[in-house]
């Protein structure tokens, strides 16, 4: 037989409150959200920057705009040659003002989503 004191039931009624003691709403993190994943968050990346590139080709002709459309790559080729393997990998990325402005825009939809 269990005799349940009226400490042991305030404990059991506070652990369920979404409340602490002091009356403050407890921080639950984001499990209160919608859960979003990483292939969500990917997707709107690359489209965001896709659609960047794009408005900066569309843009390269105006000469006032030169500041956005102008463009940086950034290069990384890794390579090993171990005895069983050989590799030789290049990513080769694209990156002007206007698809940074894309990828910040996309991060902000995502968010909001």
């Amino acid at each position: 037989m269990v005799i349940i004191t009226d400490l042991d039931f305030a404990f059991v009624l506070n652990s369920f409150s979404p409340y602490n003691n002091m009356g403050v709403k407890k921080w639950r993190g984001k499990t209160d959200m919608k859960k979003k994943n990483v292939g969500t968050l990917l997707l709107f990346l690359i489209l965001g920057w896709l659609a960047g590139a794009w408005i900066a080709k569309l843009l390269q002709p105006v000469k006032a705009l030169s500041f956005l459309t102008q463009s940086t790559m950034l290069k990384w080729s890794p390579q090993a040659d171990l005895d069983i393997i050989t590799y030789d990998i290049t990513i080769q990325l694209k990156l002007c003002l206007l698809s940074l402005i894309g990828i910040i825009t996309a991060l902000w939809l995502y968010r909001r989503m």
